[in-house]
């Protein structure tokens, strides 16, 4: 299946506000900003190229302060139908499969998540596992939850720069506690798991 096919399927799964606002252009922005990211860790440029760059993000800082909005309508990380959400600052995952109680995905950690030696950031690998639990746990119209706990084990080195998988199961459910199960893998070795809880709001909490 498609990322294409599963856009309908990761919009519900997604239970936070959400838009199109933008529509592709967006989506074309935010990947060249994940692009500049990348550039930016893995670059060394030139004292005269750094100065031109800090006036063109100043410039930019400017014009986006006056475009500002509140929470409620705000279009980053909101954007459930494009890649990653429409983050650049988390590793995007590609999903592969996703049903009622397991997804599977793929996901490249780029020199942006580059903690030493070639291999990513622990934090990284947080940010990714709570991330992915946020959608298992709401797959098949559950209702919202937010995370407990986040216990992660790593049991490898996660290169960079190399396709990596991710999958998790939904265990069980124990009144309002979701226990979820999360693997990040390179080939057949496995990188880091993580037991995971998801606790569902009361009314009105959010």
């Amino acid at each position: 299946m498609s990322e294409q096919d599963l856009n309908p399927i990761l919009s519900s799964a997604w239970s936070g506000p959400s838009t199109t606002y933008g529509g592709e252009a967006y989506g074309e922005m935010i990947a060249s900003l994940r692009a500049f990211l990348n550039r930016i860790a893995g670059g060394r440029p030139e004292e005269h190229d750094i100065t031109a760059l800090g006036a063109d993000l100043d410039r930019w800082s400017t014009t986006l302060a006056e475009a500002a909005v509140e929470e409620t309508e705000q279009v980053y990380g909101r954007r459930p139908d494009l890649l990653g959400r429409g983050q650049a600052t988390w590793p995007a995952v590609r999903f592969t499969h996703l049903d009622d109680n397991s997804l599977e995905g793929v996901v490249t950690f780029d020199r942006y998540f580059l903690g030493r030696h070639g291999v990513a950031h622990g934090g990284a690998i947080a940010f990714l596992f709570d991330e992915i639990a946020g959608r298992l746990a709401h797959l098949g119209g559950r209702p919202m939850a937010r995370t407990g706990y986040l216990r992660i084990d790593f049991r490898a080195i996660a290169p960079i720069e190399v396709e990596l998988r991710i999958s998790g199961r939904y265990l069980r459910e124990e009144g309002r506690k979701r226990i979820l199960r999360l693997e990040l893998a390179h080939g057949d070795t496995l990188c880091a798991e993580a037991e995971v809880l998801m606790v569902t709001l009361k009314p009105g909490q959010r």
